[in-house]
């Protein structure tokens, strides 16, 4: 089964081109929260071939792409081009597993804690394992996600994205981002 999202293909939300993009697609998005789906393949330029996983510190990039995908879709919504934004940092980065197993499906929440004009936003980060063999028979048990605000709830149902349940969730963070108003001036800024 192909999940076909509400939302833009992933490459119309980031900046990111392959073989940066990790995540599969935005599932849902309000305006302070976001959920991704992201399937673990082999051809992830940061899979390690002899463990069969994905190390689970790559979890820190998941987050951070699906919050530029909220961002994208944020920006699309209101008519703003697609920004290029910068991963700070982590703060209290914690997870449950080594890696991310080949073939695993994970959710992605993010949720925005903090936002400052000036750009720089701090997000609540977690990453759940999905029981895919129930994912594709079109199971749906939302209650199972914590924190998840009714409105992404609706979109998931209405968007007929369908999930048993979280197994686990394997990886939690705080990850502080930055977009600047004008990315070329804070560029040049740099050098």
């Amino acid at each position: 089964m192909t999940l076909t999202p509400a939302f833009p293909p992933i490459e119309a939300l980031l900046a990111h081109r392959p073989p940066m993009i990790l995540i599969d697609s935005l599932l849902s998005a309000d305006q302070d929260q976001a959920l991704s789906l992201t399937c673990i393949q082999a051809d992830n330029l940061f899979f390690d071939h002899d463990s069969r996983w994905l190390p689970s510190y790559i979890g820190i990039e998941l987050m951070a792409q699906t919050i530029g995908a909220w961002k994208g879709f944020q920006n699309l919504k209101n008519q703003h081009p697609i920004q290029i934004g910068f991963l700070l940092g982590t703060r209290k980065f914690s997870a449950e597993v080594n890696g991310f197993l080949e073939h695993e499906t994970l959710i992605t929440r993010v949720s925005r804690l903090y936002e400052e004009e000036s750009g720089l936003c701090v997000f609540d980060c977690e990453i759940y394992t999905i029981n895919r063999s129930q994912l594709e028979n079109r199971e749906l048990d939302l209650a199972n996600l914590p924190q998840i605000s009714s409105t992404i709830a609706k979109a998931l149902a209405n968007a007929g994205q369908f999930f048993s349940k979280c197994e686990a969730l394997v990886a939690e963070a705080k990850i502080n981002v930055y977009q600047p108003q004008d990315t070329e001036a804070y560029l040049k800024g740099l050098e």
